[in-house]
């Protein structure tokens, strides 16, 4: 997760998740930096702190630091990365930070679409424009 209070970074919010590298203060901006005191902003709560024996976060079932979990901070802090800011994550990845939610993409609300209690879409795709992304609309001439 990336600190940034200035929106070159993040959008809505002070927190957001970027691209490893990325999270550098631009020409004279302050406050930037890699969060790793926020355990809930990584999956499984395995921040960089976790795999250091003797800090206070501390967790040996962490091995590795975990992914940033983007879709919890939308939820938490209703912010996002700014466009260009974050690759893409994988479908498998997204959907292991979605295990256990029950938001509907396809509604944009927590919940089934059908209201059967089981729903036929997938959770590993949150709406486009809470990701930061760009809509491209593609057409084809014959």
């Amino acid at each position: 997760p990336c600190h940034s209070s200035r929106g070159s970074h993040c959008q809505g919010g002070t927190w957001c998740c970027v691209t490893v590298g990325l999270c550098i203060p631009g020409d004279g901006e302050s406050g930037v930096f890699v969060g790793s005191m926020k355990k809930d902003y990584y999956e499984g709560g395995c921040s960089p702190n976790s795999l250091i024996e003797g800090h206070d976060d501390y967790d040996p079932d962490c091995e590795q630091v975990g992914e940033c979990h983007y879709p919890f901070i939308l939820q938490d802090r209703n912010s996002r990365s700014s466009p260009f800011m974050m690759t893409p994550l994988p479908r498998a990845i997204m959907d292991r930070l979605m295990v256990g939610s029950n938001w509907n993409p396809a509604a944009q609300s927590r919940g089934t679409e059908s209201g059967t209690g089981e729903s036929e879409v997938s959770y590993s795709s949150p709406h486009r424009a809470a990701l930061g992304f760009m809509s491209l609309m593609v057409i084809f001439w014959n």
